[in-house]
């Protein structure tokens, strides 16, 4: 066997919130990146819609549960969104906090959808699913410590 010509590197460690605050201090969002972001929201919304809608040619039961899914995923989405800018985080920062703790919507998404089922059986209930899902989101973005580590340097 050749032997190879690679030199080897060694970094040295930094703590994990320095080198968060290294990584976030040079993060500077392009605009075609931010229009991108929205283009890509605009159209994961616009292709729930539909799934919702040809899900109606779907046999029975599978129309409600698809589009209260559908509604689920985009009612989340936006509930962070606004939860994140209540908090007076950037749009460009929400952006990026929502697809780092993308698991946490995701349950969030599959128990909305849920409670959207069971509260759909009483007209007055959807009432308060918006707003209780907007509460939600709000105690969720509490819990993530990216959002208090930039609240405490404000």
């Amino acid at each position: 066997m050749a032997k190879s010509d690679k030199k080897v590197v060694r970094v040295k460690s930094t703590p994990a919130s320095k080198a968060e605050e290294a990584r976030e201090s040079n993060w500077k969002p392009t605009p075609e990146a931010k229009s991108k972001a929205i283009g890509f929201r605009v159209i994961a919304g616009v292709l729930w819609l539909l799934a919702s809608w040809a899900s109606l040619f779907l046999p029975q039961p599978l129309p409600l549960i698809v589009g209260a899914i559908a509604q689920a995923r985009i009612a989340v989405i936006d509930a962070v969104d606004i939860a994140l800018a209540v908090r007076g985080v950037p749009g460009s920062r929400r952006l990026a906090l929502m697809r780092c703790h993308r698991t946490d919507m995701r349950v969030g998404a599959t128990l909305a959808a849920v409670l959207n089922m069971a509260l759909g059986l009483t007209v007055i209930g959807w009432l308060a699913w918006f707003p209780a899902l907007v509460c939600g989101a709000a105690r969720l973005v509490l819990q993530w410590p990216d959002v208090s580590l930039e609240q405490k340097k404000a």
